[in-house]
């Protein structure tokens, strides 16, 4: 059975060095109190720091100081696994800056990466992203030189039946911190009033799989047997902590913006 903690509880969870998948999508569904917690953990203790973040497209709105923005502070990152890093610029800046690694998959790969991980893969076997960027003969997914140091492979040229593909490996999640609408008292999950349907479940699954921990935001805390079984999309044997959100500015269905556009 899950347990219900606060924001603030949760962020003490987040370790050094951790691999955590945040979910969101663009401009919906980032679990915005919970890393506000941890960037206000970060501030005020130094930690957690030297995390690897892997996300889809990650949460933000190209402007505001929302999403993985909230992240931004030097050392709270040490490197970025996602399928795109624009929608929080500051991160985006900060790639493009080599202050932190970053690995950049295509987006559907990503998903089937966590997908791996759930079902103890040791890789994805695809010919997407052959001769582009991904290919490990072109860049391999390698956004700047600080993960060109890492001498880390994501992706390697697999031959197989005369043909290449590339491998996409997998790697261990230690924790998944995710958003839904609602939690029953056991810790179900729906997700029916959230603005688009993102990839939740994988994260969720994929930290569970290797022994870490999933926290999810929700805005509120229902009845058992108040929700719908198809509208369960986070079963509570992979929910082990629930955050009910306490500020709606912090879990808001699209992120707002006050400035004009440019």
């Amino acid at each position: 059975m899950a347990r219900f903690i606060t924001a603030k509880e949760a962020a003490a969870l987040i370790e050094d060095g951790m691999t955590v998948a945040f979910g969101g999508f663009g401009s919906y569904c980032g679990p915005d109190e919970i890393l506000q917690a941890i960037a206000d953990r970060y501030a005020s203790e130094g930690h957690p720091k030297g995390l690897t973040v892997t996300s889809g497209i990650s949460a933000g709105d190209f402007r505001t100081d929302c999403g993985l923005n909230r992240l931004k502070a030097e050392g709270l990152l040490e490197t970025f696994i996602s399928g795109h890093v624009a929608n929080p610029p500051d991160i985006g800046r900060m790639v493009g800056e080599n202050k932190i690694a970053a690995y950049t998959l295509p987006l559907g790969v990503m998903v089937h990466v966590w997908r791996a991980i759930a079902g103890h893969k040791p890789a994805v076997l695809t010919h997407v992203g052959l001769g582009t960027f991904a290919d490990p003969r072109v860049e391999g997914c390698k956004a700047n030189q600080k993960t060109r140091d890492q001498n880390r492979e994501l992706v390697e040229v697999v031959r197989l039946d005369g043909k290449d593909y590339l491998a996409y490996k997998t790697f261990p999640v230690h924790a998944a911190v995710i958003r839904g609408t609602y939690a029953d008292e056991d810790g179900n999950i729906s997700v029916e009033r959230e603005g688009v349907g993102d990839y939740s479940y994988e994260m969720a699954a994929a930290a569970h799989a290797s022994g870490g921990i999933v926290i999810v935001q929700v805005k509120e805390i229902v009845k058992n047997g108040s929700l719908h079984p198809k509208n369960v999309k986070i079963h509570r044997q992979m929910v082990d902590y629930v955050v009910r959100n306490t500020d709606p500015m912090l879990h808001m269905q699209n992120y707002v913006t006050l400035q004009d556009d440019a």
